[in-house]
């Protein structure tokens, strides 16, 4: 189904060049040992974050580039983005006037060919007022550049009067912008929506790759939804597209990866495991990610129903451009409901997830803790596809079950890691807002 629709415009980020290559490879699965490397405080500052987080590209200096970190702080704007300076240490906000936007990704215009070169832009939601008085969210992308606070909508998005959300962008090398996300139908239907522009955000075709068997209900589950998408360029012809997400069958959802190799204007599902370890449960690929070598790597999660109900880390790797797939991490289970959020592969080829583990404490009467936990794989030669793994924590313990998470990620060309995120002591704390940077 196509829906043909005219906002305005938007844009996304264009990725590192990669060929696409047939490698094959050997996969060695090793346990996750506890590691912890040394970590850079950036920023602690009061103020929960969201998921997003990027690096400035237009440095002329990779090293002290800035950080775009979509936050709040003090908790008064939950819609506020900002740029961290790493050379001044500083926080200054890009935003001012968008309280009401929750952000599930950032992305930059890096293509020559684009009319929109340089334009950063941000997906997400923001609550609107349904016909009945209910606030629901609505797929939302706003346009700026790298030095403007005052936003301006690029497209808005629903298939009726409820629910909708983007999830993802990207930009090819022609310019082109692809979005990904959801929405609800009139019956309640769950639609896996993408979105793509072809001339820079004046026009935008929608098309609803899947649909799920009947309405969603907190209960029924039935939610169908694409939660990250990225472009893999290839030098010696068009690059393709990879859109990941979760197909819900009543309680039995299926990770789902798809792939589009003419532009977006259609999409075959080239990976799909249930990975049900107990009835009554659901599994989503969140995050997709690719190498220098155009290897892709998909982060999800395994065995629970609801999003904000998390389980087992998995991360699936194809070396032959979605062809075949192989599992090289988990489903790792790191004490009650861990909770993958964020992927990234870094200059030196390692593979990093993040994201929210727990743990068990008391006697008479079971609690939690949460930690915001990195994961890292790395491979014993280049290319060979024999990873190790090891993990940490970026916050102390916190009392109670999700409060502590990485909630973003983002890398530079020289191989450092960031990571933003937030975590709150316990019921009585503010939310602290971190950032921190890691150097190889």
């Amino acid at each position: 189904m196509n829906l043909s629709l005219r906002p305005t415009p938007m844009k996304t980020p264009s990725r590192l060049a990669a060929l696409i290559c047939a490698a094959s490879s050997i996969v060695v699965a090793a346990s996750a040992t506890a590691s912890n490397p040394g970590w850079t405080d950036l920023l602690n500052t009061p103020g929960q974050s969201h998921r997003a987080a990027i690096i400035d590209p237009f440095s002329n200096d990779p090293q002290a580039a800035d950080l775009v970190l979509a936050g709040d702080v003090h908790g008064v704007q939950s819609g506020l983005l900002h740029r961290f300076s790493q050379s001044a240490s500083s926080l200054t906000p890009l935003d001012t006037d968008t309280s009401n936007f929750g952000t599930y990704g950032l992305a930059w215009d890096t293509s020559p060919s684009s009319a929109g070169f340089g334009n950063l832009y941000r997906v997400g939601t923001v609550q609107r007022s349904t016909a009945s008085g209910n606030l629901v969210p609505e797929w939302t992308v706003l346009r700026g550049t790298e030095a403007t606070t005052q936003w301006s909508p690029s497209a808005t998005f629903r298939l009726a009067d409820a629910w909708s959300e983007a999830r993802g962008a990207t930009v090819d090398d022609a310019g082109n912008i692809h979005v990904c996300g959801m929405a609800l139908d009139a019956a309640g239907v769950c639609h896996w929506v993408v979105a793509r522009s072809q001339d820079q955000g004046a026009s935008w075709t929608y098309t609803s790759v899947f649909q799920g068997t009947g309405a969603y209900s907190i209960t029924g589950y039935n939610q169908v939804a694409a939660l990250g998408i990225t472009f893999v360029p290839n030098t010696t012809g068009p690059g393709t597209l990879f859109a990941v997400g979760t197909r819900g069958k009543l309680y039995a959802g299926a990770w789902t990866v798809t792939r589009s190799t003419d532009g977006g204007a259609s999409w075959q599902v080239v990976d799909t495991e249930a990975w049900l370890p107990r009835k009554a449960s659901t599994s989503r690929a969140r995050k997709v990610a690719a190498d220098s070598a155009g290897r892709i790597f998909v982060l999800g999660d395994t065995g629970s129903r609801m999003e904000n109900d998390p389980s087992p880390w998995v991360i699936r790797m194809s070396s032959n451009g979605g062809t075949s797939w192989t599992t090289i991490f988990g489903p790792w289970n790191y004490g009650p409901c861990p909770y993958p959020i964020d992927l990234a592969v870094d200059a030196l080829g390692n593979v990093w997830a993040v994201g929210v583990t727990h743990e068990k404490y008391g006697t008479k009467k079971v609690t939690y803790t949460s930690r915001a936990t990195w994961v890292r794989l790395t491979e014993s030669a280049p290319g060979n596809g024999v990873w190790s793994s090891s993990y940490g924590f970026l916050t102390d313990e916190a009392q109670g079950i999700n409060r502590a998470a990485a909630d973003a990620m983002t890398v530079d060309a020289v191989g450092r890691i960031f990571i933003s995120g937030s975590y709150r002591a316990n019921d009585a704390s503010p939310w602290v807002w971190f950032a921190k940077r890691y150097e190889p």
